[in-house]
């Protein structure tokens, strides 16, 4: 009897060994040096959340990642990306297709099964794409550059690795100019572009 007793006890440890590695999906993939993927998302975009310029406009994103490891819990990514959106400006809306590119410095957790949480911190530049017509009141600048950060969590499966992730940006050098001679509303008078994301990775 002790020695079913002992047998079923090693058989339960085996077990449950093989059912934690057969559990953990994908567990080289952190491994590369570096690897590619592409996300979509979308955003809520304002000129200022706080002032009378903060009517929120929305945009959709779509990018690519190139992801860099440089130790065991950090890695450098490239986040090239385009955005279709407009916001609402004083009661005009401002269509905006910016490319955006920025570097983002990735501090991950260490991993449990198939989740692993993470941090982001970085910057870029974004161009505008959508020059606009002549008769707009108001149209995004040509050039922004930006500081931003978000959270997220790697899920990883057979084949690839989800990771949701939330996103803040801010420009630096102001959103949104008036065309030709007109002027722009005191004291508004150089309105940062902010934009909260929620994005899918796929990597």
């Amino acid at each position: 009897m002790k020695n079913k007793l002992i047998k079923c006890f090693v058989c339960c440890i085996l077990l449950l060994a093989a059912s934690k590695t057969y559990a953990q999906n994908n567990p080289y993939v952190d491994e590369r040096i570096v690897h590619y993927g592409w996300f979509l998302g979308g955003e809520i975009l304002s000129y200022d959340f706080r002032g009378p310029a903060a009517e929120l406009g929305g945009a959709f994103t779509v990018g690519g990642i190139i992801d860099l490891k440089l130790a065991k819990y950090l890695s450098l990514r490239f986040l090239p990306s385009i955005n279709f959106g407009a916001l609402n400006y004083y009661g005009n809306n401002v269509i905006t297709t910016p490319l955006c590119l920025p570097l983002y410095i990735k501090w991950t957790a260490s991993r449990e099964m198939n989740i692993r949480p993470y941090v982001t911190v970085g910057a870029g530049i974004q161009v505008e794409m959508n020059q606009g017509d002549s008769d707009e009141k108001y149209r995004n600048n040509y050039m922004d550059a930006f500081v931003g950060g978000g959270f997220g969590c790697d899920l990883y499966f057979k084949w690839f690795k989800l990771c949701p992730e939330i996103r803040y940006q801010i420009g630096l050098l102001g959103g949104v100019m008036a065309p030709g001679d007109r002027v722009m509303p005191a004291p508004f008078t150089k309105p940062f572009q902010q934009r909260i994301s929620v994005v899918f990775n796929f990597e």
